[in-house]
Formats: C-alpha cells, structure tokens, sequence
C-alpha cells in the first residue's frame, strides 16, 4: 500500500511540474504576442519635426548664371544750328571725350553728316551734350536684341573647333587612303571657312555692342539763313 502511495505522490509532483512548465511558457507565448500586434509607439511631435528632412530644391540661378543682354543701340538725330561745320567738329571732340570716335563725316554748303561710336551707356549723356550745339528737332532710338543669336553662334563654334580637331587627330593615324585623306582635308577646309564665318560674325556683333552708332544730321537754322541773306 505504502508503495502505491509514493507512486501516486511522484506521479503527481510530475503533473504538476509540468503544468508550472506549461504556464511560465504560456506567459511567455502571450507578452511576445502582445509586444508585436500593439501599434509602434509614435515619436514625440518635436523628435519627429527634427527628424524631417526639407525637400530637395534647385538653387535660385544668380546673376551670374544669366547671360547678359547683348543689345545693339542705334540713334539718329537732326539738329539746326548756327554753324554747321563747327558744329560738326565740336561733336567729334565731344565723341571723342566720351571715348568714341568718329566714323563718317559729310559736309556741304547747306548741311551736314556725322556719324560717330559712343560706348554704349554714354549715348544718352553725349545725346543731351549735343543740345548746347543747337536745337534738336527729331531722334529717333532703336535698339535690337541679339543674346540668342549670340550665344547660339558661339556653342556653334566649340562645337566646329572640337569636330575639326576630331579629323585631325584621325589623320594621324595610319591606314587611310589616299583619297580618304583628300577626303578629310577637304572636310577641314570646309568646316575651318564655316568657323572663320562665325567668329567675324561675333566679332562684328562685339564692335555694335560695344558702341552704340549715333547719326547727327545738321542744318543751318532758320536764323542763321535769314542773317546770311541780309549780309549777301
């Protein structure tokens, strides 16, 4: 009898240990269950704030990224005066004090012309010098804008540089033909004459830019022909 009862104890204390097993394992089982459906916990407003990172935007271009205006300014004026031909050479010097010069001069017994460059920005100020010379009656100011055609011209000449010193790399190499060399050379000739073209266009473009042409016109005034004709 002794012996059943000891059975029963040891059975027993089996049982039991098994369910202290089962139910720490179950606990276990329930706090990683619990840990992984509940939601992450937000940061708080102002970690998160810091954390966000400003959206990527391009750099406001500078005056230095846009290209200038090339303008080319032209103007023409008549004007009466007492006497043309001191008229005349009182506007060259005038010209030629604002760092211009003259570029044509015509004269006759009853008028005259004269054309003169001024540095572009001094137009205006050699225009309102020539009022002390006489009374200007008409003028006129055009100005064309040639920024397109200007840089367009010169990416056409980097472009011509670099294809010509393209051919003439591959005429140095061995293997051609005599005709696939006459060939080439023609090519280069072409393209140098084109490129040629292109930079005495710029250049003539530099020259308007640079001065602005001003075209005075003079006439003798109305007083100075009736005192002449008194004096005849």
């Amino acid at each position: 009898m002794w012996g059943d009862i000891m059975k029963k104890r040891s059975l027993g204390l089996i049982l039991f240990t098994i369910l202290i097993i089962a139910s720490i394992m179950s606990a276990g089982c329930s706090g990683r269950a619990a840990n992984e459906s509940a939601p992450a916990e937000t940061p708080p407003a102002d970690y998160a704030a810091g954390e966000q990172k400003p959206a990527a935007t391009m750099p406001a271009p500078t005056s230095s990224q846009t290209p200038d205006r090339k303008l080319i300014v032209m103007l023409s004026l008549d004007m009466r005066v007492d006497n043309i031909e001191k008229s005349m050479l009182d506007a060259e010097a005038m010209a030629a004090a604002s760092g211009g010069y003259t570029r044509e001069s015509y004269q006759n017994e009853s008028s005259g012309q004269l054309t003169v460059m001024i540095p572009a920005g001094k137009a205006d100020t050699f225009i309102s010098s020539l009022r002390s010379l006489g009374k200007i009656i008409n003028s006129n100011k055009k100005t064309e804008d040639v920024t397109d055609s200007y840089f367009d011209t010169q990416v056409r000449i980097k472009n011509l540089e670099a294809e010509i010193e393209t051919m003439r790399n591959l005429l140095q190499k061995p293997g051609w033909k005599v005709s696939e060399i006459l060939e080439i050379e023609r090519e280069i000739r072409r393209l140098t004459d084109e490129l040629e073209s292109l930079k005495g266009y710029i250049t003539n473009l530099d020259r308007q830019i640079t001065y602005s042409e001003v075209r005075i016109r003079f006439e003798k005034s109305q007083i100075s022909i009736d005192s002449a004709s008194q004096d005849s």
